[in-house]
């Protein structure tokens, strides 16, 4: 499983523990001995996690249709119309294409990176799991 540095993630974030349990971070702290995150499951704070314990929840065609987006064309290609926001899967990995002056493709791996591009494009939507 990817592991995860501080700095991909944000509050708010969905991650999975190694055995696919899904956690929504609700804080971050720096101790002493590395980083640990404030984890709610279910609704309900269950205190911390050390960093190295959370993975990101893979991007799937299912997760992006449960959280309003149409796949365009009958192909690989999703659009989230209140956002604006069109995601890809092509060659086994999922892109993020900004046309700012020239094409710009990222490659985004996990839930959180959605929820990410979701809040650049000025969308507040809860992501459903």
């Amino acid at each position: 499983m990817a592991t995860l540095k501080i700095s991909d993630l944000s509050v708010g974030d969905w991650v999975q523990d190694k055995n696919g349990i899904y956690a929504k971070v609700i804080g971050m702290e720096n101790w002493s001995n590395g980083y640990f995150l404030n984890i709610e499951l279910h609704g309900v704070n269950v205190g911390v996690t050390p960093l190295n314990s959370a993975h990101p929840i893979p991007i799937t065609a299912e997760i992006l249709e449960k959280n309003g987006f149409d796949r365009l064309l009958e192909c690989d290609l999703f659009y989230h119309s209140e956002s604006g926001l069109e995601v890809a899967f092509e060659d086994g990995e999922w892109m993020h294409t900004i046309n700012l002056h020239e094409y710009t493709i990222h490659t985004i791996s996990g839930v959180h990176h959605i929820q990410h591009l979701l809040r650049l494009y000025g969308c507040d939507k809860e992501i459903n799991l």
